[in-house]
């Protein structure tokens, strides 16, 4: 499983840690990859779940390293706990064809889709109330590590996905938008009655 992510308390990284705790069944291995100001407290939370030999700390991967942990993982996770923004890690995730289980907090259903991801309802952000949340990530990881057929899908639609949020993609439709808007208010600007270029 790679979670590739700044560590921040707002990324989620201790909900992912405690939900796996309870998996102890299944022979999973973690790679945090990322650095930041909750990395120490991630290092002690893992040895408190007794899960020191199941996750690895890799801090900043770039490169050909960052190529090799999106080539070998089979799963990844991230479960944002706070606004998530765009989630770029999410793009990246899908674009390598690798099967999402995610939160669908701020904006991350607009990153992801059903087709790409296992998302799982967190309540109100930021900081929810992470009782609700750990058995519902606890199934949705247990079912994408046991499912093969599952992950391959996702993996396909992630792609897909992906496809689908370029940046031309992004920048056409933004465009697009934009002039549909110019077009909708005639002379008054994008802005809608407030005028968009400069006084001479």
């Amino acid at each position: 499983i790679l979670c590739m992510a700044m560590l921040r308390v707002p990324k989620g990284q201790h909900v992912l840690l405690k939900a796996l705790a309870r998996m102890t069944d299944l022979p999973w291995q973690l790679v945090l990859a990322g650095d930041g100001p909750a990395r120490a407290d991630l290092v002690a939370l893992t040895a408190r779940l007794g899960l020191a030999d199941r996750v690895l700390f890799t801090g900043m991967a770039q490169g050909a390293e960052w190529r090799w942990l999106y080539r070998n993982a089979q799963l990844f996770a991230l479960a944002p706990v706070y606004m998530e923004a765009c989630g770029n890690a999410l793009l990246e995730a899908q674009a390598a064809g690798l099967p999402v289980v995610t939160s669908d907090a701020g904006s991350v259903p607009e990153v992801v889709s059903h087709e790409s991801a296992l998302i799982v309802p967190v309540g109100k952000v930021p900081f929810p109330d992470e009782a609700p949340i750990l058995p519902k990530l606890e199934a949705a990881l247990r079912r994408a590590l046991t499912d093969a057929g599952l992950r391959q899908s996702l993996g396909i639609g992630g792609r897909e996905r992906a496809h689908d949020l370029t940046w031309e993609r992004c920048a056409n439709a933004y465009l697009n938008a934009l002039a549909d808007r110019k077009i909708n208010h005639g002379d008054r600007g994008v802005l809608g009655g407030l005028s968009t270029t400069a006084s001479p």
